[in-house]
């Protein structure tokens, strides 16, 4: 999603818009927050971020929300009749004719094929990256053990994926940027969290309530310890949540780019995080340019940011100009600050630092100036 405000002469204005909740190709439910902001160029306008929406800066106009899209429950949803009195005949005969052909074609039956669902790939590929020296934490092997069949069944297998005595694990980072592995039970970190893992448990639930979830055993090497979970796959998209594999970062990559194409200038970083079977955890993707004249006077600008975090975890991205000193068609340069941050999901949300930013976060931000040259 991406907001691209362009003021006239004159005037000035904001727009956002950034995804509050909902994964792609999981969740049923996108939660998103919008806003937009105006005034004359004697003022500012801007939006903040502000819990699950925006607020618009003092003496500025516009408007903010919040929205959510439901896939609609099957359960919800009305059954119309198909059939009229007078297509009833045709679709009898349809289906006459439909029987026949499959009678007649019986005794040559189509070659049955399998292919391996996506999890499995995955997976396979994370115990060979295991073998690679200097690792720790390692996956040494997995087990199919069925689909979900039932809302009580997945009911059952969350409650027991975050049952007290399950383990997940901690990651930390050293001064020297080795990462390292505690493994720890959900009931021990909710001595420090009460209600740690919830947010990711119930969104997990809603998941495999309404879409088809296989479930693997994964069995872990840490440290001469062995140490087994039970992980939720897609068939068709791969893994979808693990205890360890969900939390145990093994990188953070991240790309720069700034290129210099005449009167155009751009700016692009991306940011992404893999796990320790080298899938991808959360990215983020922020890009702006800048558009001079001959005399160095900027004409245009825009701004777009792209978001992705899987289950676990959360991430956001901006990029902001300084519309009150760099004014399009006034200006010789742009201004313009970005941030982007992330942190797992498990419950550091609920305590905050003292400029309410929750703890356990990480936090990267910086500034930049576009001129012609």
């Amino acid at each position: 999603m991406s907001a691209s405000p362009h003021p006239q002469r004159g005037w000035v204005c904001d727009a956002k818009i950034r995804t509050v909740f909902g994964t792609p190709f999981y969740s049923n439910i996108h939660k998103f927050a919008w806003g937009y902001a105006y005034n004359d160029d004697r003022g500012s306008a801007y939006l903040t971020e502000s819990g699950d929406g925006y607020y618009i800066n003092y003496g500025a106009k516009g408007e903010t929300g919040t929205e959510i899209h439901q896939q609609p429950n099957p359960r919800d949803m009305s059954i119309e009749p198909i059939f009229t009195t007078a297509s009833a005949s045709a679709a009898i005969a349809l289906f006459a004719a439909l029987t026949l052909t499959a009678s007649t074609s019986a005794a040559a039956p189509a070659a049955k094929t399998t292919s391996r669902p996506a999890w499995e790939e995955q997976l396979h590929n994370g115990i060979k990256a295991g073998g690679q020296s200097g690792r720790t934490l390692k996956l040494v092997g997995y087990e199919y053990l069925g689909r979900v069949g039932s809302t009580k069944e997945a009911q059952e297998l969350i409650d027991e994926i975050f049952a007290d005595h399950s383990y997940t694990v901690i990651t930390d980072v050293y001064a020297d940027g080795h990462r390292g592995y505690e493994f720890r039970t959900w009931g021990s970190l909710r001595k420090d969290y009460e209600y740690c893992g919830m947010t990711v448990r119930d969104r997990l639930y809603d998941i495999i309530a309404m879409h088809p979830t296989d479930v693997i055993r994964l069995t872990w090497s840490h440290n001469g310890h062995t140490y087994t979970t039970k992980a939720l796959a897609s068939p068709d998209d791969g893994l979808i949540y693990d205890n360890v594999a969900t939390y145990a970062v093994h990188d953070v990559y991240i790309v720069d780019r700034n290129d210099n194409n005449g009167g155009k200038r751009e700016f692009g970083k991306e940011a992404r995080s893999v796990n320790v079977i080298g899938l991808p955890l959360w990215e983020v993707n922020l890009h702006a340019n800048s558009t001079f004249d001959a005399d160095g006077i900027l004409r245009d600008r825009n701004n777009h940011c792209y978001m992705y975090n899987s289950e676990g975890w959360v991430c956001s991205a901006s990029v902001d100009f300084n519309i009150d000193n760099c004014k399009i068609d006034e200006s010789n340069y742009n201004e313009f600050s970005w941030e982007y941050s992330y942190r797992d999901n498990r419950g550091a949300q609920y305590a905050t630092t003292g400029d309410s930013y929750p703890m356990g976060s990480s936090r990267v931000s910086g500034s930049v100036t576009h001129g012609r040259e």
